[in-house]
């Protein structure tokens, strides 16, 4: 709750209310060095108008405006530290606790999750052999070499992957799914020829694709894209 991050197994939770605390924060809070939600910065900003927002000028009685002084702007903070003995109280309500109890360590998972996990792991690597498909090439593919289903992609000396696989998507071969694994499981990219072709429905042009994103019963509103300048947060 203070730091919003995901909370894996262990942590320490309020036995009275909700509030659940990272081991990571504990540390730090125990350093007095707190990070996350304790310091709260208040920043009040001019409202210029709608039409400032969207790449138009300011409201006229917005004009003279003065640029807002963050230094006026006072953080509020408060006091929050572990115990001398090393334990957490739960916060104060300000920070979202309930302040009356200290938080407890508790863990989701059992005790000897992480053993059985290993010993399951090394179960079954024992259990499973290398796969013929990792083995089967190990200089370069004969596929690769001068083949219609090649691509050259580059010119390196001595290299053994210079040229990418481009197998069709028509070809009925029986192999050819363990001939696409054995470049895939390597990390090596495939191209697929002719599927567009396949799928004559299936366009990548944007006036398609917005139209398949909003239906045939789009309104002529929706036809009008607006573009975002993120740089000026304004409307183009």
């Amino acid at each position: 709750d203070n730091c919003r991050t995901s909370i894996f197994d262990l942590h320490r939770s309020c036995p009275n209310c909700s509030y659940e605390l990272c081991i990571a924060c504990c540390k730090e809070l125990r350093e007095n060095n707190l990070k996350g939600s304790c310091r709260e910065e208040l920043v009040s900003y001019p409202h210029r108008g709608i039409d400032y927002m969207h790449g138009g000028d300011p409201s006229p009685e917005l004009m003279n405006c003065v640029q807002t002084d963050l230094s006026s702007c006072q953080p509020k903070t408060t006091k929050w530290c572990a115990n001398t003995d090393g334990t957490i109280n739960c916060p104060p309500p300000e920070l979202g606790g309930c302040g009356d109890h200290a938080l407890k360590l508790r863990q989701m998972f059992p005790k000897d999750w992480l053993n059985k996990l290993e010993s399951d792991a090394l179960q079954l690597s024992k259990q499973l052999e290398p796969s013929d498909i990792v083995s089967g090439y190990t200089n370069e593919c004969p596929c690769c070499t001068k083949h219609e289903n090649a691509r050259h992609a580059a010119t390196r000396d001595n290299s053994t992957d210079n040229c990418l696989y481009c197998p069709k998507s028509d070809n009925e071969k029986t192999d050819d799914l363990t001939h696409f694994q054995s470049h895939w499981v390597k990390g090596e990219p495939v191209i697929v020829q002719g599927v567009l072709q396949k799928m004559p429905h299936l366009s990548w042009e944007p006036p398609h694709m917005w139209s398949e994103v909003h239906g045939a019963s789009t309104t002529p509103d929706m036809k009008n894209v607006k573009c975002i300048d993120c740089l000026s947060c304004c409307e183009v």
